[in-house]
């Protein structure tokens, strides 16, 4: 399941800093949403296939899961 994290006001750069952040901790990718105010908010997709498809169209930056490229 995927999970929208509740962090009201980020600004682009804070947000993408902690998509980029959280990416070392998980095997999913971690996306930057545009809000409806001009804010942002990450998007934690937990699961393959789970992000929704009103939420891609607001995906403005996205972090890949940097626990699957460990080997």
């Amino acid at each position: 399941m995927a999970q929208v994290t509740n962090t009201l006001g980020l600004d682009y750069n804070s947000a993408s800093f902690e998509a980029d952040r959280r990416s070392f901790h998980t095997l999913f990718d971690t996306h930057v949403i545009l809000n409806d105010d001009g804010s942002y908010t990450l998007y934690d997709e937990q699961d393959w296939n789970a992000t929704p498809a009103h939420m891609i169209d607001r995906i403005c930056y996205s972090a890949t899961g940097q626990l699957a490229m460990i080997e």
